[in-house]
């Protein structure tokens, strides 16, 4: 294989060059897409779209590599939201953990046409119908907005009694935990349908479980909060009810060593503590968002924001070791096992001390990460020899000639492959530790005000990807309600600074594109909130960086 060599099926390389080939003199404009379940995907514009054309499918294309046949996925319907910038597009197979999706004809501000693509990537939640025989009858569909924005239809006679019923959108949690949501919708099918938080021992409906819940907002005036907890498998769950307070909350539950916990509020930062429970509850339990419409038959929607969990999570001891070959004596081979939680390649050329300690292996003076295109033998079904599934990337020695290199894997929140030849890159939080606090040098960021107390950077560590790309820096993946500026400098310190406070990829997210002038040049990056929204730690500031 060569460096740049792309895989993609006869098929998909026709229906690219149809699809694109009647892309001329469209508006350029920036996408973002978003799944949670692998038959509905969503694009959300940057701006207002044309409801006729948007909901046309034949101006959208769904290319994911493990689909039936690799190529390109057939699209049942194309629904716009109610937001007028989202559409849900319902597709006759699965999309696998990466995706692409492109757009051309749909109509935008001024009536220009929009075309643009961008990769999607699975999310890690888990969408299960907790039921028993006709109760409720159908499983409802997700439809996210952003990666923790979501809308949620669901039937179902109740959650409480002795079995639960509805739709819950979950992950599985080892240990502490601390889950958050904003719930901002909730349909009246009944006063009793509710939306809110759930963390339970297993996904049968008597399972013991904790619950914190909305009911629907009557008259426009009200609504009450209960927590539901059943202590013991196939009991009637104790209900508590707080007093009517005015419109849909912010929800929360802790865990911490056995005890579980609930809350609720107003801003997502000051919280009312509501009960809770001390038991000999499972150590991994599934947390998630939950809704039942309390009328079996009958769907409700209800609408959620600012979902996070931050937590221990299961494989977090799992660190995978990367092997380094040479292949055609003209590129280097780095391989790693795929691992619960995701890791980057870094490479440096220098270690500080004494190479025998053990303690110099984070000791160096320039620690990069690097975005030469990633491949996942699962996908590919290349280099069996490698474990599967397992990552791999190719790198040309000329690179490094007549110098030393080490390679160390970084925990990154998520590294998206290329195996469908779109946008390869990475996404960074400070909740998976790889972004840390930093003091801006000002209040500002591209003239915006900042609150510099939520400020954070990859300080001392560049990006590598290869010469003749661009890389694209987006706080896109940040929370719905953040509103992140960006900078972005060359490393180290000294040189040209771009920054955007002005939200240029839409929906109050910043995005700064450089191109690099040789292949070792990195950038490091400061992103911070607004003083408008303060991220917590279940709400994390996310800067991904694609390479273009």
């Amino acid at each position: 294989m060569k460096l740049f060599t792309r895989s993609l099926p006869c098929a998909a390389r026709i229906w690219l060059l149809i699809f694109w080939g009647l892309a001329v003199l469209r508006l350029p404009a920036e996408i973002q897409v978003n799944s949670i379940t692998a038959n509905l995907v969503t694009v959300h514009f940057d701006q207002p779209i044309d409801p006729a054309s948007a909901g046309e499918t034949i101006n959208y294309g769904v290319f994911s590599k493990q689909a039936t046949g690799g190529s390109t996925l057939s699209i049942t319907n194309a629904v716009v939201q109610s937001d007028q910038q989202t559409v849900a597009l319902y597709l006759n197979n699965p999309v696998s953990e990466f995706y692409a999706i492109g757009v051309n004809g749909v109509a935008g501000t001024n009536n220009n046409l929009i075309s643009a693509t961008n990769t999607g990537v699975l999310g890690d939640l888990t969408s299960t119908l907790i039921a028993t025989n006709g109760d409720p009858t159908a499983a409802g569909d997700v439809v996210p907005f952003f990666n923790d924005t979501f809308n949620l239809s669901a039937n179902g006679s109740d959650i409480g009694g002795t079995a639960d019923h509805g739709q819950f959108i979950n992950q599985k949690n080892n240990g502490d935990f601390e889950m958050i949501v904003q719930v901002t919708r909730l349909d009246n099918t009944d006063s009793q349908a509710k939306a809110g938080l759930m963390a339970r021992e297993d996904l049968t409906p008597g399972s013991r479980m904790v619950g914190i819940f909305c009911t629907p907002v009557i008259n426009g005036t009200g609504c009450t909060i209960q927590i539901a907890i059943r202590s013991t498998a196939g009991a009637t769950a104790f209900t508590n009810l707080t007093a009517s307070v005015s419109g849909l909350r912010w929800l929360r539950i802790t865990r911490t060593n056995t005890t579980l916990t609930t809350f609720y509020g107003t801003d997502g930062l000051n919280w009312t503590t509501l009960g809770g429970i001390t038991s000999n509850f499972s150590n991994t339990l599934y947390v998630g968002a939950a809704a039942t419409s309390h009328k079996v038959g009958v769907n409700t929607t209800a609408g959620f924001a600012n979902f996070g969990v931050f937590g221990t999570k299961p494989g977090a001891g799992i660190i995978p070791i990367p092997a380094i070959s040479i292949y055609q004596r003209t590129n280097l081979v780095i391989s790693w096992q795929r691992t619960p939680l995701d890791y980057c390649p870094q490479a440096t050329t220098s270690l500080l001390g004494n190479t025998n300690s053990s303690q110099n292996i984070s000791n160096a003076t320039q620690w990069a990460y690097v975005l030469y295109p990633v491949f996942d033998t699962s996908i590919t079904g290349t280099n069996a020899a490698q474990p599967t599934p397992a990552r791999y990337m190719i790198i040309p020695m000329s690179l490094v000639t007549n110098q030393a290199l080490f390679i160390r894997l970084a925990r990154v929140e998520r590294l998206i492959p290329d195996p469908i030849s779109v946008t390869p890159g990475l996404i960074l939080s400070q909740a998976s530790g790889s972004m840390v606090t930093t003091s801006p040098s000002g209040s500002t960021i591209g003239g915006t005000q900042i609150d510099t107390s939520t400020a954070l950077a990859q300080n001392s560590v560049p990006v590598l990807c290869p010469v003749g790309h661009t890389y694209q820096f987006t706080t896109a993946p940040s929370a719905s309600s953040l509103q992140v500026c960006l900078l972005v400098r060359n490393f180290p310190a000294a040189g040209t600074s771009t920054s955007d406070g002005s939200f240029t990829a839409g929906s109050y997210k910043s995005q700064v594109t450089l191109t690099p002038v040789s292949p070792n040049t990195g950038y490091t990056f400061v992103a911070a909130a607004t003083p408008a929204v303060k991220p917590s730690a279940c709400n994390p500031i996310r800067v991904q960086i694609n390479i273009k």
